[in-house]
Parts: structure tokens; sequence; C-alpha cells
């Protein structure tokens, strides 16, 4: 989309000079023309400048797509590999790191960043009941009614009751490489924004 619109402000930019070019170059044959067109280029111009600077940048904001992971800290050893697994695979993907620093307010931080957040990648933990951030976190994520893939990675893990009716991803049977190499594949053919089923 980014590409389009930079094409069409190409164009645009490009038939206004070409109009300016040749109004000049008959300015002699088109007197009194040119007064009437000048504004009119001039205003086109303007536009076309406005387009290529705002229009794309607040389009692009707007339609970012941007996955959270949403995991325990009894998990973050494989939440990290997964997700720097991701980022080099070309995907969109935050955990807490990105957001949280040290000395910050967890809570509004953790709000702000679901409400930012086009879909989520929930890791079931083993027992959601034994973490009260993942479970607040998670609790969030569904009410904002974006897409969530439950992943799971042990074996051992429950699914909690409020994701029983979402499919979720099992890779507890894959080797750990091959649950990001099919994670990732998942991932790429998705549609931007997950809606949920």
């Amino acid at each position: 989309m980014k590409t389009n619109l930079s094409n069409f402000a190409l164009i645009l930019v490009s038939f206004s000079s070409i109009v300016l070019a040749l109004a000049w170059a008959l300015d002699t044959k088109l007197i009194g023309v040119w007064d009437r067109l000048e504004p009119l280029v001039f205003l086109v111009g303007l536009v076309v400048t406005l387009i290529i600077s705002i229009v794309p940048q607040v389009f692009l904001k707007k339609n970012e797509s941007k996955i959270l992971m949403i995991y325990s800290y009894k998990n973050r050893d494989q939440a990290l590999e997964i997700y720097k697994s991701l980022k080099k695979g070309q995907i969109n993907i935050l955990i807490d790191d990105d957001f949280i620093s040290i000395g910050d307010m967890m809570e509004p931080k953790i709000e702000s960043a679901i409400n930012t957040a086009s879909s989520f990648l929930f890791i079931i933990p083993d027992n959601i009941n034994n973490s009260e951030w993942v479970n607040f976190e998670l609790q969030l994520a569904l009410k904002s009614k974006k897409g969530i893939i439950p992943i799971l990675l042990n074996k051992n893990s429950v699914i909690p009751d409020s994701l029983k009716n979402i499919k979720y991803l099992d890779l507890s049977n894959l080797e750990q490489n091959k649950k990001i190499q099919y994670l990732l594949s998942v991932l790429k053919n998705k549609d931007k924004n997950l809606q949920m089923v």
C-alpha cells in the first residue's frame, strides 16, 4: 500500500511539473491563461506535497500490524527465543521489554500495548492461575476483541477456559527450532489483522 501511495504521489508531482514547465515555456503564447493556471498549479503542488509527506505516514501508523506476545516468566527463555526468531523473520512482534522500562508502572504500559496491538500471541503457561500478570494481560486481550493465537509449547500446559473456544497452535511435539519455523510460516500466511474464529 505504501508503494501504491508513493507511486500515485509521484505521478501527481510529475504531472504538476509537466504542466508548470509547459505553461512556463508557452508563457508568451498563453498570456492571460498562465495567470489563471499559476495559482492552480501552485495549489496542486501544495496538495501533492501534503499527500507525499503526511498521508502515507498516517495511513501506515493506523494499519501497521503489531503482534504482542503474552507469556509467563516461567516460559521467558522460550518466549525470547521465539521473539528473536520472529523479529529476524520480519514479523513485527513486541514483548514487555519493548515497552516497559525499569521503574515504569506496569499496568498502564500493558494496557497501552494491548490497545495498540493488532493481535496477540499467547504462550500458554503451565498454570495460568499461578501468574497474575499473564491472566491480567489475557483478559485485556480478550476484551479487546482482537485476534489471539494461543500457542501450546509444553504438553503439561493447561489451556485456560477463556481460550477453549479459540483454535490453538500445538507446537508441543516439535523440536524448538522446528517450533519457530512452523510458527513463522503460520504468521506469514495469516492476514495481518488476525480474526478470531
